[in-house]
């Protein structure tokens, strides 16, 4: 298959790969009044690299530690919801690198990055999660983001 170059609303392009999105050229302009924020955590485990990577992968480990989900497949672009503070929040998957990388969309709390490595009997796993916030909401927000964290931690270490 060859490129195809898309154009899309907003002065946006998407670039066709081999059939799939393979990425944007955004160019707007930053918006003002906002900024983005970064909860970001280590987690070192024993678990093997695939039940981490089924915590944020599968439908019954997304429903372990960030909320009850719809079934999804786990691949770029495949959009899923989660269910937040009892409502469903629209989520997509952005990155799929497996074993290396996985990121995702939730609408009601930002972008979710799972950067993961594995040194001998451990897994490491760089967790962040952002968003793009007006002053004065991001300390809900980083406490939210906290507690999903924990959360998560809790599933990966004690299983």
């Amino acid at each position: 298959m060859g490129r195809l170059r898309v154009h899309l609303p907003g002065n946006r392009e998407a670039l066709i790969v081999e059939g799939f999105l393979a990425g944007f050229s955004l160019s707007p302009k930053p918006l003002k009044g906002v900024e983005v924020f970064v909860v970001e955590r280590n987690i070192s485990t024993q678990q093997p690299i695939k039940d981490v990577l089924q915590a944020f992968s599968s439908q019954a480990g997304l429903n372990s530690w960030l909320g009850e989900s719809s079934e999804f497949f786990c691949h770029v672009g495949i959009k899923f919801t989660v269910k937040i503070a009892g409502e469903d929040s629209n989520a997509v998957f952005t990155t799929v690198d497996i074993p290396r990388k996985i990121a995702f969309m939730v609408e009601a709390l930002g972008e979710f990055e799972f950067n993961l490595s594995q040194t001998g009997d451990y897994v490491n796993l760089t967790i962040k999660v952002r968003r793009a916030l007006a002053p004065g909401t991001e300390t809900a927000w980083t406490e939210d983001a906290k507690r999903i964290v924990s959360a998560l931690e809790k599933v990966l270490t004690h299983g």
